[in-house]
């Protein structure tokens, strides 16, 4: 895994929290 493969994988999981919160907040 390259550099730029990480900061992709990093991008999508805080995506994926970030959307993940919104849903728990009910935002």
């Amino acid at each position: 895994m390259n550099e730029s493969d990480k900061r992709l994988a990093a991008l999508a999981a805080v995506e994926e929290v970030r959307a993940g919160m919104s849903v728990g907040l009910g935002t």
